[in-house]
């Protein structure tokens, strides 16, 4: 596990107190899925080799628009890197205008699920989960019972490859947030837009490190809007010509 240093005007608190009159305090942050409530601070990695998009501080994920707003997600207890609610608004900010009143997503790479849960939230009247750790696909389950969306979706515990060619449904959404420069992203994105999963209204939404450059276009389907949040770029792939 690496070690995070965190500064803080509060050594009693933090402990060591001859180590914060160094100017911090050691601490051991677990790689968790989930979200901060208090403010930021300041994190110096000890360990360069670490990725910093896997470092995360301990607090509460939470569905932050819709219907199930303030409703808190459990985290399984596994390295999977979440979406934070800063990505996961951006996200549904730039979808809206893109959809219809009644939509369906699919959720790939689902972690914790917050991503289709979110989508439920705001309106979504079915989401399908695709996740193969065993773990995660339990907290998915619990979540959904939780927030009262478990009869508007299911859980498939499978491999993203093998969902590509047995799921049958035409999506109005399909959000994917892979591990972080998965070699094998481009060409998952160019069997799912080759499958019978998107249509010509369906919206592909790709999470990814800034440092991977996605394709422009994938067959019929070419890249509309893309965004970067620190080391989270986003992009949104649509049946359109490109603005």
């Amino acid at each position: 596990m690496p070690t995070v240093a965190i500064s803080t005007p509060y050594p009693s608190i933090m402990g060591d107190t001859r180590k914060a009159q160094r100017g911090f305090t050691p601490l051991r942050a677990p790689v968790c899925d989930t979200l901060p409530k208090v403010q930021t601070v300041q994190m110096i990695l000890l360990d360069a080799e670490v990725d910093m998009s896997r470092i995360l501080m301990l607090g509460d994920m939470r569905i932050i628009a819709g219907e199930g707003k303030g409703r808190r997600l459990r985290s399984p207890k596994t390295s999977v890197r979440p979406t934070t609610a800063l990505v996961r608004g951006a996200i549904f900010s730039i979808l809206y205008p893109m959809l219809d009143q009644e939509w369906q997503a699919l959720d790939l790479y689902a972690g914790t699920g917050a991503l289709g849960i979110e989508a439920l939230s705001r309106g979504a009247t079915w989401v399908d989960f695709v996740e193969h750790n065993r773990k995660c696909c339990d907290a998915i389950t619990r979540n959904l019972d939780a927030t009262g969306f478990s009869t508007q979706s299911r859980v498939y515990c499978i491999s993203v490859d093998r969902a590509l060619t047995m799921l049958d449904r035409v999506y109005d959404v399909v959000l994917l947030d892979p591990p972080y420069d998965d070699p094998s992203l481009s060409s998952t994105l160019d069997s799912l837009f080759g499958s019978r999963l998107v249509g010509p209204k369906s919206t592909v939404v790709v999470q990814c490190s800034t440092r991977q450059r996605l394709p422009a276009d994938f067959q019929k389907f070419h890249l509309i809007k893309n965004r970067h949040y620190g080391d989270t770029s986003i992009s949104f792939f649509r049946q359109e010509v490109r603005s």
